[in-house]
């Protein structure tokens, strides 16, 4: 099991994950255990078990 935003789910591929959290923001950083992934290295990204993952979107509001 990974955790994804404190989420609890099934080990896959870092770019499954981003579809499963595909939202109409935009993603401006993803974190892999505290260590910031550059969006090139998405697809080459391995993922394990008990790797946390943090995909932050931008705070919009006035």
């Amino acid at each position: 099991m990974i955790r994804v935003n404190g989420k609890e789910m099934q080990c896959m591929p870092l770019h499954s994950i981003l579809t499963q959290f595909k939202t109409s923001l935009p993603v401006i950083a993803i974190m892999l255990n505290g260590n910031m992934i550059l969006q090139d290295a998405y697809n080459d990204t391995t993922i394990q078990d008990g790797d946390e993952i943090k995909i932050i979107y931008p705070i919009i509001g006035g």
